[in-house]
């Protein structure tokens, strides 16, 4: 881990115990300094510019946007998630924000274009683009109502940028969507999504259809309160999501939910699969794609949902 992220985490880690406001301590950032802040339970790191600009962008959990600070602009990258699996996370997105080069060419891009570069790290983040997000969010959905059922007690992680979506009592799920009827190549964003813990990892494959009948979120938000879920904190971190009526109502068609139990020899690239069990040097994160057409019969069922 180097200095920057290091001092990001840390200042991330400390939580209310620590200065509200200060620089990030690393000589890389002597001649083009950038800032920790904590404002309540809204934390992360911001950069002064000399522009005014008009940003207020939201996604899996972060916020990026312009205010103003002691009268003077500044852009803030910020996130309210809590956990220290998601704050290890934001520290990555928080670092590749601040860092520069020795001639600072790379953070006068950033503050000459700072949307694109915001729309570059949505690509970068994976599952949730603004045309896919309510269907990425309602099969996370499905997949938690199932375990509820089988009464697994599971968590939703929500805009937490977790390592997994779901974490229930004796397993975790990733949970993928897409609308493509046929193939089975699914984009895995991150080294660490098909990671295992404790618990068994099952990646959870879910194709829809858009459909005047169907599924919805709003439906299956119903069949979690029916089934026990803690209605009022799924729908607390839904919220964070920002999303219209139109797309919580939104119906689809379950074309195909297959779930895939992750076993030792799927395939998947963590940081084990390298020496040391770590990414080379230098590389920060990896992203692939998996084709699961010859997963064998014994790890994989069929799912259905009403």
């Amino acid at each position: 881990m180097n200095d920057i992220r290091s001092d990001i985490l840390q200042f991330f880690m400390m939580g209310t115990k620590t200065i509200a406001d200060r620089r990030i301590e690393s000589p890389s950032l002597e001649s083009y300094p950038a800032y920790l802040f904590r404002d309540g339970k809204e934390y992360g790191v911001y950069l002064k510019t000399d522009r005014e600009y008009e940003l207020n962008a939201k996604f899996n959990g972060a916020r990026f946007y312009s205010t103003h600070i002691n009268g003077k602009p500044v852009i803030r990258l910020s996130t309210l998630m809590n956990s220290d699996s998601s704050k290890r996370m934001f520290a990555h997105l928080c670092e590749d924000f601040v860092s520069t080069d020795p001639e600072g060419i790379r953070r006068r891009e950033i503050l000459n274009d700072p949307e694109s570069y915001w729309s570059e790290w949505k690509e970068l983040l994976g599952n949730r683009s603004s045309d896919d997000q309510p269907q990425q969010i309602l099969a996370e959905l499905i997949v938690l109502d199932i375990l509820q059922k089988r009464g697994e007690k599971p968590e939703w992680s929500g805009p937490e940028m977790g390592t997994v979506d779901i974490r229930a009592f004796a397993v975790d799920y990733e949970v993928k969507s897409s609308k493509t009827k046929y193939g089975f190549d699914i984009r895995i964003s991150s080294d660490n999504q098909l990671k295992k813990g404790k618990n068994d990892l099952h990646l959870c494959y879910c194709v829809f259809e858009k459909s005047v009948t169907g599924v919805s979120i709003n439906s299956v938000l119903g069949n979690l309160k029916k089934h026990g879920a803690d209605i009022d904190d799924i729908r607390k971190k839904l919220d964070e999501f920002d999303l219209d009526s139109a797309s919580l109502s939104q119906c689809f068609q379950i074309l195909k939910m297959i779930d895939f139990l992750v076993y030792d020899s799927f395939p998947k690239i963590t940081p084990e699969s390298f020496k040391g069990d770590m990414l080379p040097s230098g590389i920060k994160s990896i992203q692939y794609t998996i084709d699961v057409s010859n997963i064998p019969e014994e790890y994989k069922t069929n799912l259905e949902y009403q």
